[in-house]
């Protein structure tokens, strides 16, 4: 910097300065979201096509403190990109606006994901045995309740993993 001082261009180092670390704070924040929305696709596809013995949600305590980590990362991110609102790089105070939007949308999912994930394991049946009904619909064949109830499904889950999947006509109901 001291060198740009004699050409009068230390203020656009310090700018670009302030931009690599903003940039630094969002590239780990999109890092950690990575590897947190990895671990809870690990969990799905356990849930779904696992046979072993593992149960999808043994990691949901860790996978919960990631999405908080990930929360606290992208708040930072967010600070960081605040302070760096009067910085010369960003003229355009809609790019500025839109990102801070995306930011907090961001911000939501993720610790709407963090608050959801204990029920999600308790409706997956992780403490007992639990089978669903799914209505569905045909929404061409107008219903008050949306359409026409054309078949259900039977899911059962055990353990966190889904066991049976049951799909019969809604007539074939009348016999069960």
């Amino acid at each position: 910097a001291p060198l740009y001082s004699l050409v009068g261009k230390e203020d656009d180092v310090a700018d670009i300065e302030q931009l690599i670390q903003v940039l630094e704070k969002g590239g780990e924040a999109i890092q950690s979201s990575a590897q947190a929305a990895q671990a809870l696709g690990k969990i799905f596809v356990q849930i779904v096509f696992s046979s072993s013995d593992q149960q999808p949600f043994a990691n949901l305590s860790q996978v919960q403190s990631d999405a908080e980590y990930v929360e606290k990362q992208l708040a930072q991110f967010s600070a960081e990109l605040a302070r760096a609102k009067d910085n010369a790089l960003f003229e355009d105070e809609k790019m500025y606006q839109a990102l801070q939007k995306k930011l907090m949308n961001i911000r939501r999912d993720t610790i709407s994901i963090d608050r959801a994930l204990p029920a999600v394991a308790q409706m997956l049946g992780t403490q007992q045995k639990k089978t669903y009904l799914v209505l569905i619909q045909n929404p061409l064949e107008l219903r008050p309740t949306g359409g026409f109830i054309g078949s259900f499904a039977l899911l059962t889950f055990d353990k966190g993993k889904l066991l049976d999947v049951q799909v019969q006509d809604s007539y074939a109901a009348d016999n069960l």
